[in-house]
């Protein structure tokens, strides 16, 4: 498969954007962008690390996003918005290929993500208030099951019930929780899109 038709083919794979989810009762909605580029002949996908001492996600891997304000119209509104405060991707500079599964969290969200492609190279503007470093990560290390730790859990009521996923460190970054779980379902879907 040609690398410039990548991204046609991972978005034919993912869910059509649907920018209003039904949540959970006691869950805040919130949305995040798992934005992609290609680096010469390579692709990558490109993580924040919240700073230390913030709250619930301190000093933890991320996507860029968060919770729905009121002057977002829909929930992509939200994931774009959040990029931009955060890490300075303008909206209009991002082609949003689909979306992935819309799940809660346990610290009270619930999340939406998107996954759009970016421009590279990029000139990003870390917030210190919400990013303390942004770092890409390349696709074809993720794809390796050597890279990755994939553990069923026990079922628990009104979840999803999702597997625990823990990435091994790529450059001394941890990609664990919630953020492990989109990469890894994303991952799901550029394999697909990658073989067929």
């Amino acid at each position: 498969m040609a690398l410039s038709s990548f991204p046609d083919r991972l978005s034919e794979g993912l869910y059509p954007v649907r920018t209003r989810v039904k949540g959970l009762v006691g869950h805040q909605p919130a949305a995040v962008l798992a934005p992609l580029f290609q680096d010469n002949s390579e692709w990558f996908l490109l993580f924040t690390r919240r700073p230390v001492n913030i709250g619930s996600h301190s000093d933890q891997v991320s996507f860029p996003g968060g919770k729905v304000e009121l002057q977002d119209s829909d929930l992509l509104s939200t994931a774009l918005r959040e990029t931009e405060e955060e890490i300075g991707i303008h909206q209009a500079d991002v082609r949003c290929l689909g979306q992935l599964t819309t799940f809660p969290t346990g610290t009270g969200y619930m999340v939406t993500p998107f996954v759009g492609q970016i421009p590279w190279p990029y000139s990003l503007t870390a917030n210190p208030l919400e990013v303390a470093s942004v770092f890409s990560v390349p696709v074809k290390w993720l794809l390796s099951p050597d890279n990755f730790i994939r553990r069923e859990k026990p079922p628990q009521p009104d979840l999803l019930n999702l597997p625990s996923i823990r990435y091994k460190p790529y450059r001394g970054q941890v990609i664990w929780g919630a953020t492990a779980w989109i990469t890894y379902e994303l991952l799901l879907h550029i394999r697909k899109a990658i073989e067929s």
